[in-house]
């Protein structure tokens, strides 16, 4: 997957293309059957960096690291 990819993605969140309902499915936290809450949605880390919310997926493979990152409430996406 490219940079360009990725920025496609990000701005496809952004503009939520997706149904309401899909979206905000993606953005929950997952529940263990023992009901321990972990910050991961549908593909997505969740977590908040100061006061943002923060939606993340990152990935690494001999050496190499890439992580995309996006502060929905601002509309600001990071990859590196």
């Amino acid at each position: 997957m490219t940079a360009g990819d990725l920025a496609k993605w990000n701005i496809s969140l952004m503009k939520q293309s997706l149904t309401p309902e899909s979206y905000e499915e993606m953005e929950q936290e997952g529940r263990l059957k023992n009901g321990i809450c972990f910050p991961y949605g549908f593909g997505l880390r969740l977590s908040t960096r100061v006061t943002h919310r923060e939606l993340y997926h990152a990935g690494d493979i001999s050496g190499f690291y890439g992580e995309d990152t996006m502060f929905p409430t601002t509309r600001l996406p990071s990859l590196f």
